[in-house]
């Protein structure tokens, strides 16, 4: 049994305090929820990667209309044990860990999709809505019988207070590759937009530029960012989007960084998410609705009145807790549980914490540039064991996945530079497409819910860092050890994958000698119409 899994079943039998038939009681602390609808969920095929986070809905009406308010859908979707999927109903096809909802799935086969069963004939808990409680204290619940919703608890379920201040229509700004913002740089002269804590008005980000936001929190009309662009926060950041202003990623985006760090709140606007594309960040739009978009990589908490999304997103929980608030909630079913969640340190270890298609599938891909890099890789072969924290030396670069697989030419040449890497105790010599040693096939693949494909998107990520002089993963040799081990532990990945991110994310605003060149994301694109991945390269037209 998972290590995660023995602590929070030892935890849950100390406090026996719930009558669930299920393994676990209800978790109503939103720190635990990767995505969640305030009235409605459609979440076509979403995969949760081991140890899998929770996803719901918080109305429960009175009256349950099908399709209406308190529904969750998931068809072809799978979510990991000891996530739960909570909903007044829930609907779906393929694999549920545990389900909590009062209304009979619109499918007579719920059993045989549940691994953890309820009570009810169809293997479904009941539950008392809404998930989250009273959090203003006006007296008001989040969600009442009729469907009728508080803003104010959604605000501060979101991490914020309402009301928003408001915009300033005559300060827009403009982001274009290379170059500072068009006005409020808080560090000129480094090609790239830093945009100091104030009140602006639509923010533009072109495709390929780098947009980065001052710690504190930023008041804006509105954001629209093309596709390859690279969005992050130097220190924890909040933006805040009053009224309708709406927040559009286009695909191939990079968006946050490390869990809590970025804040995007949108008051009843559209936020929407394009595809194929990276998202560490807490998203989230009050009154609005939340398009999650196509085969994204999606890390923190995805939050709005109505969320859907497209097929193939990949969710990753996060290991660190964030500022949202735990349920107040005196229902029934509402018992404080201690989660165990594992962090990114030594493998198999845990922290308690306790917290309320194009076509084209055999298109190759060309490459030409003049680059100079090292032709050595270096990597650490004398640490076994994992850091408890990242650390990067002063003037060492790294960069993420978005950065390298939307960027073919800058990676192609570091490969060639050295001679190619090894990964996985797989070769990574080219950038072509459908090809079983393409750095692209392992960068924009989907997931779905893979933990070992995921592993391998940031190894090669760390692996061309250092082979291009940038910082050294100290982890590397561990984790490399870890992925090769058919027999690793859903702990020993997950902490593996998070002390990757955190490393790949740790200098990724230091120049590097490569910095300048445009982005190109078509390749990418191609490699994820593809059928080819790095775990069983007789997918791939070239194996």
């Amino acid at each position: 049994m998972k290590s995660s899994v023995v602590v929070r079943a030892l935890v849950v039998v100390l406090a026996a305090t719930s009558a669930s038939a299920t393994q676990y009681p209800l978790d109503r602390d939103l720190n635990h929820y990767i995505v969640l609808g305030i009235r409605v969920a459609r979440v076509q095929s979403m995969f949760t990667e081991p140890p899998g986070c929770n996803v719901g809905v918080d109305c429960g009406p009175a009256l349950q209309k099908y399709g209406g308010c308190g529904y969750f859908h998931s068809d072809g979707g799978r979510f990991a044990a000891p996530g739960q999927v909570v909903a007044n109903q829930v609907c779906g096809t393929k694999s549920f860990f545990e389900v909590f909802s009062n209304v009979a799935p619109c499918t007579d086969n719920m059993c045989s999709q549940v691994d953890d069963p309820g009570s009810s004939p169809s293997c479904e808990e009941p539950w008392t809505p809404p998930l989250f409680g009273d959090l203003d204290g006006d007296g008001h619940p989040s969600c009442d019988a009729n469907c009728v919703v508080d803003p104010d608890d959604v605000a501060l379920a979101c991490g914020v207070t309402l009301p928003f201040p408001p915009c300033d229509p005559g300060r827009p700004i403009l982001v274009t590759r290379n170059s500072d913002c068009s006005s409020d740089d808080a560090i000129p002269g480094n090609h790239r937009c830093d945009l100091a804590p104030g009140t602006y008005g639509a923010i533009r980000v072109a495709k390929g530029a780098r947009l980065t936001f001052a710690a504190g929190t930023t008041v804006i009309c509105s954001l629209n960012a093309r596709s390859a662009t690279r969005i992050s926060s130097e220190a924890p950041a909040t933006v805040l989007v009053p009224g309708g202003g709406s927040v559009y990623f286009n695909n191939s985006a990079d968006v946050g960084g490390d869990c809590g760090t970025l804040r995007i709140v949108s008051e009843h606007g559209l936020m929407k998410l394009g595809r194929y594309g990276d998202y560490g960040i807490d998203a989230c739009t009050i009154g609005g609705l939340l398009k999650i978009g196509h085969a994204n990589n999606l890390h923190g908490h995805f939050i709005g009145d109505s969320v859907g999304s497209d097929i193939k997103n990949d969710g990753r929980c996060c290991a660190t807790t964030v500022s949202l608030p735990p349920s107040t909630t005196t229902t029934t079913n509402s018992t404080t549980t201690t989660n165990s969640t594992t962090t990114a340190s030594e493998p198999g270890s845990t922290s308690t914490t306790t917290t309320t298609n194009p076509g084209g599938s055999t298109t190759t891909t060309t490459t030409s540039t003049t680059l100079t890099l090292p032709t050595t890789t270096t990597t650490s072969t004398t640490t076994l064991t994992l850091p408890t924290t990242t650390t990067t030396a002063p003037g060492a670069f790294t960069r993420t996945p978005g950065f390298y697989k939307n960027h073919p030419d800058v990676t192609a040449a570091i490969l060639t530079a050295a001679g190619g890497i090894t990964v996985c105790g797989h070769p990574i010599t080219n950038c072509d497409v459908n090809d079983g040693h393409s750095a692209l096939e392992a960068l924009c693949v989907a997931v779905d819910g893979e933990q070992r494909l995921q592993l391998i998107r940031q190894l090669v990520t760390a692996s061309l860092t250092m082979a291009a002089g940038g910082a050294t993963f100290s982890g590397y040799a561990a984790c490399d050890a870890v992925c090769r081990d058919a027999a690793a532990s859903t702990d020993d990945l997950a902490a593996c994958i998070d002390s990757a991110d955190v490393f790949n994310q740790s200098g990724d605003r230091i120049a590097a000698p490569f910095d300048g060149g445009p982005a190109n994301p078509t390749p990418c694109k191609f490699a994820f119409a593809t059928a080819c991945d790095l775990l069983d390269t007789t997918s791939c037209a070239v194996p």
